[in-house]
């Protein structure tokens, strides 16, 4: 009896994998324009992977103690997601070095992530005045995000992962959950303001 077929989430595919897919199902012969269109995302997926694989050479203190360089990130980013949106920064969903981003950098060290792998980034509006950003209108912008509860959000999320895969998935998530306004409201509050009963801030 034939194994069932199992998909790939497509937050698990690669952007090669994703540009193969759509030349496959298009109608007609092959173009040169469609071999050339693989081929510069090979060399393109090929670069962010040499980055992702470089973390098994690294012991775990180099990779908590990575620092997040927002030029590189925004680099990975371009190159998996096409062209930066304009008034646009990259936005690091773990942060780099911030104390209360601590415990978060401690797991991902563990599970062999880097700090600008780009599971680990998502584009946000620059500032107030970039809102509404005409490619997600609801997103929060960069200027005002890392505040206290934000990395609470994101510790009560993350902390307690144990496996790269679903922490990889979980951070997808969260990038979709800021581009589509759909974090909890007490993010974007004050301090302590509107956290669960109970929460350990």
């Amino acid at each position: 009896m034939p194994l069932p077929e199992t998909k790939t989430l497509h937050c698990f595919k690669s952007p090669l994998d994703v540009i193969i897919e759509q030349t496959a199902a298009k109608d007609g012969p092959l173009t040169q324009s469609d071999i050339n269109k693989v081929m510069v995302a090979a060399q393109i997926q090929d670069g962010i992977e040499r980055y992702r694989s470089g973390a098994s050479d690294m012991e775990y203190i180099q990779l908590r103690d990575e620092e997040h360089d927002s030029a590189r990130l925004g680099r990975y980013l371009i190159e998996r997601h096409g062209p930066r949106p304009p008034r646009c920064h990259a936005h690091a969903i773990v942060a780099g070095r911030h104390k209360f981003a601590a415990a978060v950098r401690l797991v991902m060290a563990k599970l062999k992530i880097r700090i600008d792998d780009t599971d680990n980034g998502c584009w946000l509006p620059e500032n107030t005045a970039a809102t509404p950003h005409p490619a997600f209108p609801k997103a929060p912008p960069h200027s005002r995000i890392h505040r206290s509860n934000y990395f609470f959000w994101i510790r009560s999320r993350l902390v307690r992962i144990r496996s790269e895969k679903i922490f990889r998935l979980e951070l997808n998530l969260i990038a979709s959950e800021l581009h589509n306004g759909n974090f909890p409201k007490f993010v974007m509050l004050k301090k302590g303001v509107g956290l669960p009963i109970g929460a350990v801030k």
